[in-house]
């Protein structure tokens, strides 16, 4: 399902003065969470992951994630500003979808095909995949939670999993969504020792990769 995303942040701030599945965000991932408590559940779907998004064995941040439209609800993560140019990692998935045995860590496809003996049908049932997105028209894969909010070469690298990525129309990327990637965030938070930020999407009506 085509995803618009919302254009909306929940930002709390502490003023001056695991891509591992787990049962929730209770205990486990809520540091990225503005006083340690997860959003409502008032978010849930019908069939949702909690995943603490890991990347070389350390979390970045914490996606809940609709397992029957294959697309994330929100992603929650703490804002770390970087204009260092970037390098663009391949893709990643997220292992423990399609079981609980597979590594926490975030890996590509090939990988998951290669070394963990994992059909692609297996990962595209569990999950969106590359080839969802590709031959897009007019459409663009939105992160939630975007590579320039982090300042670590591992934490950009992190938000390179399709678990963090919903179908985004082009304009509104390289527009209303860049400005506010690029100089809402920054100037909103530059009175704040920390800011948490949790980024979320809307349905719509439209489908990509055959409806998939």
């Amino acid at each position: 399902m085509l995803w618009l995303l919302l254009l909306q942040v929940w930002e709390s701030c502490l003023w001056l003065g695991h891509g591992e599945v787990v049962e929730s965000f209770a205990n486990t991932c809520n540091e990225f969470f503005y006083q340690k408590m997860p959003a409502t559940n008032g978010l849930l779907p019908e069939n949702p992951a909690w995943i603490c998004q890991t990347f070389k064995d350390q979390p970045f941040y914490a996606t809940l994630y609709d397992k029957d439209r294959r697309i994330p609800v929100y992603s929650a993560y703490i804002y770390q500003f970087d204009t260092s140019k970037r390098v663009t990692p391949l893709w990643m998935v997220e292992p423990q979808l399609i079981r609980d045995n597979l590594p926490k860590d975030m890996e590509t496809e090939a990988t998951l095909r290669e070394t963990y003996e994992v059909s692609q049908d297996d990962i595209s049932e569990s999950q969106a995949v590359y080839q969802d997105y590709l031959k897009l028209k007019g459409l663009d894969r939105g992160h939630l939670n975007p590579a320039s909010h982090h300042d670590t070469q591992d934490g950009r690298d992190a938000t390179f999993t399709l678990t963090n990525i919903v179908p985004q129309n082009t304009a509104l990327n390289n527009g209303a969504w860049n400005r506010y990637e690029m100089k809402t965030m920054p100037k909103k938070s530059k009175d704040c020792q920390t800011t948490y930020a949790i980024v979320g999407a809307v349905p719509g009506n439209s489908y990509i990769a055959d409806g998939r």
